[in-house]
């Protein structure tokens, strides 16, 4: 029998095991059809795109429209790193320090660091990610 609250198990079930499961890791081509999309947050949601998601590294893609705002970001359990593909954003890190990212810049977060993800511009911002070990 389901619990009610159980939904959210059944939506994450792809952590830590795409696109392959930790004891069968082979080579993979992810391609555009093959990308696990959500919307991430739960006042101001997000496009989050995932690429991989192991035991070992997660890794995607995230959008931020023009003028808008992400949620903040619970920590995470690994140290992360972000590449601007395209525009300009404005990190919160703490609810105390910002830091303003371009393209073609990274910003790198240590673990269990809470941030927040700004764009002030007309461009929509376009952020690669990576966490590893864990999310």
């Amino acid at each position: 029998m389901k619990e009610k609250g159980d939904n959210w198990k059944e939506r994450l079930a792809w952590q830590g095991v795409y696109p392959c499961e930790p004891g069968q890791k082979k080579p993979v081509v992810i391609t555009n059809e093959k990308k696990v999309a959500l919307l991430h947050g739960e006042k101001k949601k997000g496009l989050v795109e995932v690429f991989v998601s192991s035991d070992h590294i997660h890794f995607g893609v995230f959008y931020v429209s023009p003028f808008d705002h992400l949620d903040a970001s619970a920590p995470h359990g690994g140290d992360e790193v972000y590449y601007i593909l395209k525009g300009e954003g404005v990190v919160l890190i703490e609810d105390e320090v910002t830091y303003t990212v371009r393209t073609g810049e990274g910003f790198y977060l240590p673990a269990g660091t809470k941030h927040q993800w700004f764009n002030f511009k007309e461009e929509r911002l376009d952020v690669i990610w990576a966490v590893a070990p864990k999310l």
